[in-house]
């Protein structure tokens, strides 16, 4: 059969009110003339074809008023119209004027037309009838009375000597003509008061354009505490003779001077702990390692070290080695009650180490948390975290970790264990990016999540990252003990301090060697506090906000 292929489209008209280039709902426009000038409000009214087939538009008519209220009584507004056919993507515009003298009132107006579009675009609704008559409302506001409303007012403000405090002011124009904020001259006295944003003066605020308000915010900075007052008077145009300042009062208080006080360990303390891979492939490394535990033991001697030793396994599979302590005891103590001497701690370790058995999935972190977890840590391993000593982490490995979890869910659970400069910890392992040749029968894989750990918990200036395919092992633990029994040279605070105001004290005379870690909120010394020394911290609070 043949035919031909009809337009599926339905004529469809966009309409609305033109303000700069922008189209507004056709419902209902607000003009902006002030109460007794004699003026015109002109508004732009748009009719755009905004399908395929022609729009046709006939049948205008006026009608006087179109709300309840005011009363039925003639409006002055002015409009020409006739009959119009739009084709596609034709758009037809007319004016319509109110012409004012000296009434100022609420004029409500509204015209009606038909059309054969059934898709109107710019209504409440957007289906309509073909041929339906169709209204649109004109509605023009005039204020009989010009005014700006500010909020907060008056403007109370309270906080801290030498902390900004922020707030921020609500300008309005509730009428309908156009008002310029030309500037705010502001005293008030103790302090320092500013407009950080800067406000773009001259301000326009004319709700014909939808802006009827503005937010500006600003800070007062008082030197000392007290309470202060002053004002904020805004200049605007046309000029507003009944506007008054805007009263403002400030209310300060002296921040609380704090006092950290602090004792240096009487010597370093470190309890270590190795975390072993006790696969097969490691078999031949016992040596180096053994070697490696009597260079610490000279190192921490030479130091005056209170140190105390545990040993696990990287095996997480059997139930009975989970993050169990090795051995009997399970923890080797070098002072104490039940100290033990280098020769004797050297004889338990090398038995553990030659003891040691496991799967051969490594997960080193995974069982480091285990043993530092409840209920290990009151349990068989009871004991081993002490009060104000070093928790040192020693990997020991030429495979990958293969913990089950996240790395900074490892990395976040050591810091809160011990963090500041409480923690270390070294991976002996395989070498970024491509691991290590350890003989010419094997190679160590890189212990990338092992040195990214220890890159993330260490200070700065400690190196924990040693390759597992060292000749000797005896230059790693030396380099082990020399950052494990180092005196603490960080001291946390107990608030974040204002920097500006800190004052270190050490044996009752300041001192100026140290600096403040403000992302810790701690004081760090150039060279560590002797044995026992008193240290003292003085500071304010840094201000809210900051």
């Amino acid at each position: 059969m043949l035919g031909k292929v009809i337009g599926l489209n339905r004529p469809c008209l966009e309409v609305g009110f033109t303000v700069e280039n922008s189209v507004l709902t056709a419902r209902m426009t607000c003009g902006s003339l002030h109460s007794g000038e004699p003026a015109q409000f002109r508004r732009e009214f748009m009719f755009g074809n905004c399908g395929d087939e022609p729009v046709t538009l006939g049948d205008f008519r006026w009608q006087d008023h179109a709300l309840d209220e005011p009363p039925d009584v003639p409006r002055p507004f002015e409009a020409e119209f006739g009959d119009y056919t739009l084709e596609s993507e034709e758009t037809f515009y007319f004016e319509i004027t109110l012409t004012l003298e000296e009434v100022c009132s609420q004029f409500s107006s509204a015209f009606f037309f038909r059309t054969n579009a059934t898709n109107i675009t710019g209504m409440d609704t957007n289906e309509h009838s073909s041929g339906e008559e169709i209204k649109v409302e004109v509605v023009y506001w005039c204020d009989t009375e010009l005014r700006l409303e500010v909020t907060p007012d008056p403007v109370s403000l309270s906080g801290l000597a030498g902390c900004p405090t922020t707030s921020s002011l609500i300008l309005s124009n509730p009428s309908c003509a156009p008002l310029r904020i030309l500037n705010a001259e502001t005293t008030l006295e103790g302090g320092a008061f500013e407009w950080p944003d800067a406000p773009p003066f001259p301000i326009m605020l004319d709700c014909d354009d939808s802006i009827c308000s503005t937010e500006l915010s600003f800070s007062y900075t008082p030197a000392a505490a007290g309470t202060y007052e002053g004002q904020i008077a805004f200049a605007t145009d046309p000029s507003l003779p009944d506007l008054s300042p805007l009263a403002v009062q400030a209310t300060a208080t002296d921040r609380i001077e704090r006092v950290d006080a602090f004792a240096q360990d009487a010597a370093p303390r470190a309890d270590v702990l190795f975390a072993v891979d006790c696969s097969g492939s490691m078999a031949d490394d016992v040596e180096l390692v053994l070697g490696g535990f009597a260079a610490f033991f000279a190192a921490a001697a030479q130091r005056q070290g209170d140190y105390q030793f545990a040993m696990i396994s990287m095996d997480t599979e059997d139930a009975d080695a989970r993050g169990r302590f090795l051995g009997e005891p399970a923890i080797l103590p070098s002072q104490g009650e039940e100290a033990l001497s280098p020769e004797e701690i050297m004889s338990r370790m090398t038995d553990r180490i030659h003891g040691c058995g496991g799967s051969i999935t490594e997960a080193g972190l995974e069982a480091v948390r285990l043993a530092l977890s409840e209920p290990l840590v009151s349990g068989p391993n009871a004991g081993f975290l002490r009060d104000r000593a070093r928790l040192g982490l020693v990997f020991i490995s030429d495979e990958n970790d293969q913990s089950p979890s996240s790395l900074q869910s490892y990395i976040d659970f050591f810091l809160s264990l011990a963090g500041g400069d409480r923690l270390r910890a070294y991976a002996l392992v395989g070498d970024m990016p491509e691991g290590c040749q350890r003989d010419q029968f094997s190679q160590a894989e890189a212990g990338a999540r092992y040195i990214a750990f220890q890159d993330a918990v260490n200070p700065a200036d400690v190196e924990g990252f040693y390759s597992v395919c060292s000749e000797s092992f005896a230059a790693v633990f030396e380099a082990m003990a020399a950052s494990l029994f180092e005196l603490p040279r960080r001291f946390a605070l107990s608030r974040p301090a204002d920097p500006a105001t800190i004052r270190v004290f050490l044996n009752d005379a300041e001192t100026d060697e140290w600096t403040y870690d403000d992302a810790a909120a701690a004081i760090v010394f150039t060279d560590a506090p002797p044995p026992e020394a008193a240290i003292e911290a003085r500071y304010l609070d840094r201000c809210p906000g900051e």
